[in-house]
């Protein structure tokens, strides 16, 4: 029952269907050697680009504390035309610009087409698709 440029759409690029979200942040930055770096009005600016509307103060000479929401991080799903949108595939990391997806399931293996998987790894399920 769905168009068919939904259908198209989602088989190449993909959907969120998670999202790390975080009502507060505390951040400091680091020097390699873990030296922390001061952090005053006159170089905030070097190390933070706040959009308006972001509520954030320096709680002291190291920290800045964010309030306002944020989404911090994302998982990837994938359905593909081939499987009828029966397999749901989620994003498990990325690699060279590319993700790798991982199928979600409680059955056995949907077939895999050759032409779309760089490689497969068969002991954890993983599928590297182009």
């Amino acid at each position: 029952g769905m168009d068919e440029v939904c259908m198209n759409y989602l088989d190449d690029v993909g959907f969120v269907i998670q999202a790390l979200k975080a009502d507060n942040m505390k951040i400091n930055i680091e020097k390699a050697d873990g030296t922390k770096i001061g952090l005053d009005l006159n170089n905030i600016e070097e190390y933070f680009n706040f959009d308006v509307g972001v509520d954030w103060e320096i709680t002291d000479s190291y920290n800045v504390e964010i309030k306002t929401p944020k989404y911090i991080g994302y998982q990837l799903g994938r359905l593909r035309l081939e499987d009828d949108g029966r397999s749901l595939y989620r994003a498990v990391e990325a690699n060279d610009d590319q993700f790798i997806f991982e199928r979600i399931a409680l059955f056995d293996d949907p077939e895999v087409i050759e032409s779309e998987v760089k490689s497969f790894d068969e002991e954890d399920d993983i599928y590297l698709v182009d």
